[in-house]
């Protein structure tokens, strides 16, 4: 599953927007399979919102 994981998916990007709510749904439950991405750049927002772009670590530890 992580050879085609890594063959579709060219970058993954995530933004996270920093609140307080107390309770929240989680992002990543109840994952059968892990896929191992490297954080390639960050881009931080006025609003405190950060955005992080994650490509996937092919056999190895090559991009």
């Amino acid at each position: 599953m992580r050879k085609l994981i890594a063959a579709i998916i060219d970058e993954l990007q995530l933004c996270i927007h920093p609140v307080a709510a107390g309770k929240g749904l989680p992002l990543f439950k109840n994952l059968n399979d892990k896929t191992n991405f490297k954080l390639i750049k960050t881009k931080t927002f006025g609003s405190g919102a950060v955005t992080f772009h994650y490509e996937p670590v092919k056999n190895g530890g090559e991009k």
